[in-house]
């Protein structure tokens, strides 16, 4: 009977409950404003934890970062969580992380935006820095920091397109910071010719600056650019192209769609211009970014196609479901102009990747 016991385990085990075993469907993945890194052929999709969570007393919701892996985006397993502050006594709002590489210090950056006693107070917002040598964790934090402390900015570019009421009010929300350093919201965290940035709605919404994050200085933050000055910007994305650098942006308009906007960058004059609408389509695909607002980017590992990935976010009953809320991926398209873009045939049901 000894044998046949061993034959049964031996049969059962590796082929009935191995392959079931963690698998998560991407629709059962709580992962929000995220990013993907590729780490030896395999998907490491990093984001904001969301639960229920009615305000009135203290929850995990945006409190941890959660991490998944996969070989093909569709199946998931669930890895440590990277970052746990749910006992922190900050009581910090945790969001948009995201991840890179060092490859001079062989190790990862993971990189996301607190809000101390989730209050978004005139002129605090931080990033927080922690790092591993391995990507599935343990995570160190190394801190959390305003932009550029003491500092002024090294470029500023006005915005042409708005009011100069809205120019004025983002200066002197930019003066009133300079002593303890620049507010960071949402951001994006990006490689650039072996340089890390950070590119981020400051100034109360009402700029955008970019900032360089000196990685063989302890992540020091000393130099800084404002970018359209006066106009309102979130949730922005970074990913380049035919040689190009481009950027894409939300409106703020809470957790409503709005039109995203596409700009190019010129790295030299630290300037970005305006190119389009990323979104094409009808009226409401446009204004929409079809229902949705940027999380992240990232590149097939067979076929090198650019993914856009966003939040659609549940904002309806008060936003009583956001942590419901689903991430929709999308091919990122180049017209014959070789300018980026997302239409309606980006959006596919199966792998996105093929």
């Amino acid at each position: 009977g000894v044998r046949m016991k061993y034959f049964f385990g031996f049969l059962f085990v590796p082929f009935f409950v191995y392959p079931s075993l963690n698998k998560i469907s991407i629709n059962d993945i709580n992962s929000h404003s995220g990013s993907i890194i590729v780490v030896n052929d395999k998907y490491y999709l990093f984001g904001e934890y969301r639960v229920n969570n009615d305000g009135k007393t203290r929850t995990p919701n945006n409190q941890k970062i959660t991490l998944y892996s996969s070989t093909d985006l569709i199946h998931w397993s669930k890895e440590n969580d990277p970052i746990d502050l749910t006992k922190d006594p900050n009581d910090f709002e945790v969001e948009r992380p995201k991840i890179l590489f060092d490859k001079n210090g062989s190790i990862y950056s993971l990189y996301f935006h607190v809000q101390p006693h989730r209050k978004f107070s005139q002129g605090v917002g931080l990033l927080g820095i922690a790092t591993s040598k391995d990507i599935t964790g343990p995570y160190r934090v190394i801190g959390y920091y305003q932009i550029a402390t003491g500092k002024k900015a090294s470029t500023t570019q006005y915005s042409y397109e708005v009011d100069d009421g809205w120019k004025r009010k983002a200066d002197g929300f930019y003066h009133d910071s300079i002593k303890l350093g620049q507010e960071l919201r949402d951001f994006y965290a990006f490689d650039l010719y072996g340089d890390t940035y950070v590119v981020y709605s400051a100034e109360e919404g009402y700029s955008v600056q970019l900032a360089k994050i000196d990685l063989k200085n302890s992540f020091a933050i000393n130099t800084f650019h404002r970018l359209l000055v006066g106009e309102r910007h979130e949730a922005p994305i970074y990913f380049s192209g035919f040689n190009k650098h481009y950027f894409v942006f939300s409106d703020i308009s809470g957790y409503r769609p709005s039109e995203s906007k596409l700009y190019s960058f010129d790295i030299k004059n630290k300037k970005l211009n305006y190119i389009s609408p990323f979104a094409r389509g009808n009226q409401m695909d446009v204004k929409t970014t079809f229902q949705s607002q940027p999380a992240f980017v990232f590149k097939c590992i067979n076929t090198g196609k650019l993914i856009y990935v966003a939040d659609k976010w549940l904002y309806k009953d008060k936003l009583k479901y956001i942590w419901k809320s689903k991430y929709v991926w999308a091919e990122i398209k180049w017209d014959s102009n070789k300018i980026p873009y997302i239409d309606k045939t980006s959006f596919k049901k199966n792998n996105i990747c093929e």
